[in-house]
């Protein structure tokens, strides 16, 4: 199985509209450059079956630019284990659920991180340093099983970009 872990767009410092973190949304430039990196990703010729997003604005907003820029048939999926706080072995219970056999899931710093390190058995804090729109590409055969996954390629948004323009 293929899992692409993707790091939400650029995003506002604070919710125009007064609200939470939680209401923090894309910034023009945040959607133009995510726009850049879904042409980048389908360049690589990375196409998942399924997006799973967290529930937070900028993370969807982020998921349906790749939804679109990818081609994907399946609707972005709204998964709580993927907002902030939610543990690993649940995402990986979604991901199994799911039944794809390559799935991209849009979150947040640390826990992209932590995900990846649980994956790959990297033990401790932030296993990968994510820029805003990089994606991680993982393999495994085991995706419930801690440390079966194998990192194939990193790409940084800049790497993306390059390669969808």
């Amino acid at each position: 199985m293929n899992v692409f872990l993707a790091r939400h767009g650029i995003a506002e410092d604070m919710a125009a509209d007064g609200g939470g973190d939680a209401d923090r949304r894309l910034t023009h430039e945040g959607r133009m450059r995510t726009r850049e990196v879904a042409a980048g990703l389908r360049a690589a010729k990375i196409h998942p079956e399924r997006i799973f997003s967290s529930p937070l604005i900028r993370a969807v907003e982020t998921a349906g630019i790749f939804h679109e820029g990818l081609h994907v048939k399946e609707p972005v999926e709204v998964v709580e284990a993927l907002a902030p706080g939610g543990h690993p072995a649940d995402v990986a219970r979604e991901i199994e659920r799911s039944g794809a056999g390559s799935v991209m899931l849009v979150g947040h710093m640390p826990d992209l991180s932590m995900l990846a390190g649980w994956m790959t058995g990297r033990s401790g804090g932030s296993a990968f340093a994510f820029k805003k729109a990089s994606v991680l590409c993982l393999e495994t055969d085991a995706v419930r099983k801690p440390g079966h996954g194998c990192v194939t390629a990193f790409l940084t948004p800049a790497v993306l970009r390059q390669l969808g323009a």
